[in-house]
């Protein structure tokens, strides 16, 4: 089972996929804790801390992480947020130190605990963010006075390292009463990793507790909000249109009124001389008057009917016409 992680872990070398690798690591120092047997998980956490992305100074941003146990991995521009940045540099920090106080005991503890001390100063040179500075020497100091009390007390014991059951019993009091120097910061950086998901559960809480009955979403709501705004504009555009386009009507309207009744040649010598009295136009153009619309005889019955005025001159002219009889 722990091949299985470390391979997995090693899987894809990414600072993008830094929630896989810390919840793997966090796994195998809770089997190595159950079962008394040593894991390799310090260089795992090392070459976490050694990726470029997380050496870079962070770019101001007001996203909120995403929740690391429930992502295999970040996005690419969240690797240079504030908030991810801390959440990868602290957790790798607190696993490394878990691991190391898991054997904080061990007459092989000041071996055990200067790889990972060299690199920790190396990545203290490296970032540019000075609580991870901090963070990173609070560590490297309690490996070295753990080195130094587990030194001491070796130098008096009177086993070989091939004697198991002896080095197994190595410090057993003091294991019991929890007297190593690792023991008080393994002790804070994990009640500091609680506080943390307890205030990103929290804030998860409060803000999706604003949901709708329904179930939706805000990013829902916005989209309908969207939707309705756009609908909103198109019918504000058709209304502008209308408006416009009823100026041209009512125009058109003033023009069939004024040559209703009127035939095709008075219409066209009424156009023409309207235009020669606004002074003709220029340049030998030609207009081509607007005839108004044909009336159709079905329409006569349904609007009212105008009968033109008929004067005693007219009368006189008009002679009646001959019926032709009908021959069968």
């Amino acid at each position: 089972l722990a091949q299985v992680a470390l391979g997995a872990a090693r899987l894809l070398p990414s600072a993008r996929y830094a929630p896989l690798r810390l919840r793997l690591i966090r796994v195998l120092n809770a089997l190595s804790a159950a079962t008394g047997h040593f894991v390799p998980v310090a260089p795992l956490l090392l070459e976490l801390l050694g990726f470029s992305e997380l050496n870079k100074a962070p770019m101001s941003s007001k996203t909120r992480p995403p929740d690391f146990s429930l992502v295999l991995r970040v996005a690419k521009q969240e690797l240079r947020s504030p908030a991810v940045q801390e959440v990868i540099v602290e957790g790798a920090l607190q696993l490394l130190a878990e691991h190391l106080n898991q054997w904080a005991y061990s007459p092989g503890f000041p071996e055990l605990a200067h790889i990972p001390c060299r690199d920790l100063r190396r990545f203290c040179k490296a970032t540019q963010v000075t609580r991870f500075r901090k963070a990173a020497r609070s560590v490297v100091d309690a490996s070295e006075r753990n080195s130094d009390w587990i030194s001491r007390k070796r130098d008096n014991v009177d086993f070989a390292p091939k004697d198991a059951e002896r080095v197994r019993l190595f410090l057993s009091t003091e294991r019991e009463g929890k007297k190593a120097p690792m023991e008080k910061l393994a002790a804070q950086l994990l009640e500091k990793e609680r506080q943390r998901a307890a205030a990103h559960a929290a804030t998860d809480v409060k803000i999706t507790s604003g949901r709708g009955s329904d179930g939706t979403s805000d990013d829902d709501e916005d989209d309908e909000d969207e939707y309705e705004e756009d609908a909103a504009n198109v019918d504000g555009e058709e209304d502008f249109d209308e408006e416009e386009n009823g100026g041209d009507d009512e125009d058109d309207d003033d023009d069939d009124e004024e040559f209703e009744g009127m035939d095709d040649e008075d219409v066209l010598a009424a156009l023409a001389s309207r235009a020669g009295a606004a002074g003709g136009t220029g340049g030998g153009l030609q207009i081509r008057p607007k005839l108004p619309p044909k009336r159709n005889k079905a329409d006569d019955g349904d609007d009212d009917v105008v009968e033109d005025l008929v004067f005693s001159d007219d009368e006189e002219d008009e002679k009646p016409k001959k019926k032709k009889k009908k021959r069968f």
